[in-house]
Order: structure tokens, then sequence, then C-alpha cells
């Protein structure tokens, strides 16, 4: 069974993965954590480093990925190797010290107590770093330059949220209605379906939701948790231009001027699919 996962990986420069070209990022990575875990359990180290290697080089400046599941079982993968490998005798025992133009700025150790625990470092702009090590073991370092860009107005968002606060009937019920509705509009190139879809809905300042009348919302939305001031759908999936629209209630519970409240919609496995909606309070 292992031969036969190694013979449906594909390699780069970067080491081993899963997945297809031009396939969704989220995915590849999460199908290659999970062959890593697998490569681990069964022992197949080698193998396994380089699919942990081709995980890292993938890794965002915050230490994440794409989405939040990919993250997660990244992770895992990378943390099971790390004392998979430390137990077989590949410790690691390394001191690595940054130098700017020449001159010692810091320097970080790495051994069997702090191997797992992430250590940084800020570098001078507009200085050449150059990175000495000795010890034994590997260790991942990344450096990470942020810089501020103007942003483009975005005229186009490949899911359209419209959320709308009706205060029709509050003067006898103390109750708005929250309408809210959902479309796919791929591009050309664009998957024609979303896969799981996250829907986080405001609640306006001093309105509390009426739990009941969440309790015929359609099928497509396979979950719903309570967040605060939040809402958060879980949609099962959305098709190209398929529109999804549902409703739900939420009582005063004292007067307040509210402010401009914020919605947004993504694909949970493909946050590029997403969309946003800022709607005005009752």
């Amino acid at each position: 069974m292992i031969d036969k996962l190694i013979e449906a990986s594909r390699r780069d420069e970067n080491g081993l993965h899963w997945g297809y070209e031009f396939e969704n990022p989220a995915i590849s990575i999460e199908a290659t954590s999970y062959a890593a875990l697998a490569l681990t359990n069964s022992g197949r180290f080698e193998d396994a480093k380089q699919a942990i290697d081709w995980i890292l080089s993938k890794r965002n400046s915050n230490g994440g990925f794409f989405s939040t599941q990919d993250t997660v079982v990244a992770i895992k993968a990378i943390t099971e190797f790390s004392l998979a490998a430390g137990a077989k005798g590949k410790e690691v025992e390394m001191e690595i010290e940054v130098l700017a133009e020449g001159r010692k700025i810091g320097e970080m150790k790495v051994d069997e107590n702090n191997f797992d625990v992430l250590q940084e470092m800020s570098i001078p702009p507009d200085k050449r770093i150059k990175v000495v090590s000795k010890g034994k073991g590997e260790v991942f370092l990344q450096l990470v330059r942020k810089y501020n860009v103007l942003r483009e107005e975005q005229s186009y968002e490949p899911i359209e949220l419209d959320v709308e606060y009706s205060s029709e009937g509050i003067e006898e019920t103390d109750q708005i209605s929250i309408l809210v509705r959902v479309k796919y509009v791929p591009k050309e190139g664009m998957p024609m379906e979303t896969g799981m879809v996250v829907l986080d809905v405001s609640v306006p300042t001093g309105f509390k939701v009426v739990e009941d009348s969440l309790l015929n919302l359609p099928n497509k939305i396979k979950r719903y948790d309570l967040a605060g001031r939040k809402v958060i759908f879980y949609i099962d999936n959305l098709e190209a231009f398929e529109i999804l629209s549902f409703s739900f209630k939420a009582s005063a519970l004292f007067p307040v001027k509210g402010k401009e409240l914020y919605n947004k919609a993504y694909a949970y496995y493909n946050p590029e699919i997403w969309g946003e909606d800022f709607s005005s309070p009752p």
C-alpha cells in the first residue's frame, strides 16, 4: 500500500507531493500531509522527509497555509514526523548565528528541549544577511519580509453576498429579520462548484439571535455556530450560478445606535473564492 502511495506522488524541486497540477493548493497540501503521516507511521522517514520539505515550502508568513483544514493537518504531519525522526536518532542540536553586514545581530539554539518551539528574530531592513549554523540535525528557517501596498478596488468577487436587516414589524415583536442571499459566480477557468462555504453573518449591536428561527434552514446548510454577535453557517456546496437564500430573526435587547455591519463568505478549502457585504443596521 505504501509503495502504491509513492507511485501516486509527484516530484518537483521542493520534494514529494500528491495532487494534480492546477488543483486548489489547499487540497494538495492536505493530501500531502496525510501521505506524510502515513509514511511516518510506516517508518519511511526518507520519503516522509521529502513530503515534509514540500509542505514547508508552501508555508505562509504567519506559519500557516491556505486554509484552516490544510493548516491543521500539515502541522500535525510536521509535528509527528519531527517526534518520530527524533526517536529514531535524528536528534537536533544546533546553534544559529545571524549576521547583518558582517555584524552579529542575534543567535538561536535548537535542541531536544525546544525543537518544536517557534523562535523569531527581527532583522534590520536593507541589510545583507548571513546565516551561520553549526551542530547536527536539521531545522527549518524562514525569512519573511512584509511591506504595505495600496489595495486595488475589488470589482469582482466570486461569491455575491447580500445581507439585509429588515426592521419591518419591530414595533409589535421587538424582532428584526436578517435576509441572506448567496450566489457563486465563477469566471472562466474557475471551479464549477465551491465545496464547503463558510458564511459569517453579523448580528447588530443590541440584538440577540432567536435560535428557534434557525430550525428550518435550507438543507444545504449543514450546521451553524453562534459566536458572540455573529452566526457562522457551513454551506455544503454551491454550484456555479446557484443562489441560496434564507432568513432568520434577532430580538432587541436594548436601544443602541449601531455601526455598519460586515459579513463575509469564503470557500473553506479555497479562500480565493470569497465575497463580502457591508450593510447598514436596522
